[in-house]
């Protein structure tokens, strides 16, 4: 009988939880098994337990925010969302990435197309009537002045032109049937 339980103590695996430490990022070859499934699944990263499964989240029919300061984590989380977006970008969806920060991001892939911060948003409007999915990813709303709301609220002028702020929020709302998916990192989150 002790035999019998000292063979079975030895096929256990253990497994040892460290949460201090963030894990490795996968390979391209991962990202796309994880994301080929319907809608805009993002590999975030893995989930904080024994498991370790694939962070999924879905952002076919939502925008997505992102808050926090730290700039290691921001750049890991920016380069899961496009590892997770590569496919999408390969046949051909529109990426938009707004870059307010001096740090270029590594492994952009080829088709996206990055503005930094002194772009000029008179074309922000073609790129939102495209009749297709889109992104716009925005990193960091913090430093995108050009499309804070005006400082004079919300009045406009009846026929003035929509401002950038008026059209993002057009964007993120998803009953306007733009078919565009948002994504911005802030790092002032009570703003």
């Amino acid at each position: 009988m002790t035999e019998i339980g000292a063979s079975w103590i030895t096929q256990i695996d253990n497994k040892i939880f460290n949460g201090n430490t963030l894990p490795n990022v996968p390979s391209q070859d991962e990202f796309n098994k994880n994301c080929d499934r319907p809608g805009m699944p993002l590999c975030l990263g893995v989930t904080h337990d024994f498991e370790s499964n694939p962070f999924l989240l879905d952002i076919g029919r939502n925008s997505l925010l992102i808050a926090g300061h730290s700039p290691v984590i921001r750049a890991g989380i920016l380069q899961s969302i496009f590892k997770s977006l590569n496919n999408r970008i390969v046949d051909g969806m529109p990426v938009l990435y707004f870059s307010s920060s001096d740090t270029p991001i590594s492994g952009l892939p080829s088709g996206v197309l990055t503005k930094e911060y002194s772009w000029d948003f008179a074309d922000i409007e073609q790129f939102v009537a495209q009749d297709e999915e889109k992104c716009i990813i925005i990193d960091s709303f913090d430093y995108a002045k050009k499309i804070h709301p005006s400082p004079l609220g919300g009045y406009k002028k009846p026929g003035t032109p929509e401002s950038p702020y008026d059209l993002l929020k057009r964007c993120v709302d998803i009953t306007s049937g733009t078919k565009c998916h948002v994504i911005v990192f802030v790092e002032n989150y009570r703003r």
